[in-house]
């Protein structure tokens, strides 16, 4: 015959007492650990996407401002050839431009001591994998004038830019090779192309001044605005 030990409000039988074994407290302590490590491992890819997806943002952010930029030097694109250190002649538009893809004179800006009538030289180019956007402190060149390269985006491979003639044809080098243009002569058009680390493309194509009458073959009458 089993005896119940006698508890304060009621009976407890001896089989009941015994605690558990260690087999079961293996068990338990294996599922916690398998438990642990999905959960950990599951937290950590929402980690991991999370970081990925605020990289790719920032990236694409930063992107689309050096495209702004570059489509806002364009808009204020102006027929107005500069000297160089030399005291000769540069071209309003230059395409390739030494080491820069391509450089020329934009205006719209505050009618500065240094920029009169709020005109400046600015050029790009890729350096180091890098947009680079270069300007000069005053559009007249001279043997001391101050230059700036402000790097827009990283990631960048290459720039590819083409013009648009009077002829309708997408020119590499700007004046066109084999036609007769003055200092102040602008494209019709600006096709740039950026390309991005891993083969992605960006075009951009920009229209010229040829609306307004300067475009290919008009004379811009010597105009600073």
């Amino acid at each position: 015959m089993k005896t119940l030990r006698k508890v304060p409000g009621y009976f407890v039988s001896p089989l009941h007492c015994r605690g558990f074994t260690l087999v079961e407290m293996m068990v338990a302590l294996i599922i916690m650990a398998v438990v642990s490590v999905l959960a950990w491992r599951a937290f950590d890819g929402v980690l991991l996407m999370e970081a990925r997806s605020k990289n790719d943002f920032l990236a694409q952010n930063r992107l689309h401002l050096a495209a702004t930029t570059l489509i806002n030097d364009l808009v204020h694109l102006r027929p107005r050839p500069v000297r160089d250190q030399l005291g000769g002649q540069k071209g309003a538009y230059l395409a390739p431009a030494g080491d820069l893809a391509f450089e020329f004179t934009r205006g719209g800006l505050p009618d500065f001591d240094t920029m009169r009538g709020g005109i400046q030289r600015v050029g790009y180019g890729v350096e180091d994998g890098a947009l680079i956007r270069r300007i000069w402190a005053v559009a007249d060149l001279g043997p001391d004038t101050e230059i700036v390269d402000q790097v827009l985006v990283q990631g960048v491979d290459a720039i590819e830019v083409e013009q648009l003639d009077g002829n309708g044809d997408f020119m590499l080098d700007w004046p066109p090779l084999n036609q007769r243009v003055t200092l102040d002569t602008l494209p019709l058009a600006v096709r740039v192309t950026l390309v991005l680390e891993g083969g992605e493309r960006w075009p951009i194509l920009m229209p010229g001044l040829d609306s307004i009458g300067r475009g290919v073959g008009a004379a811009s009458g010597g105009s600073n605005d």
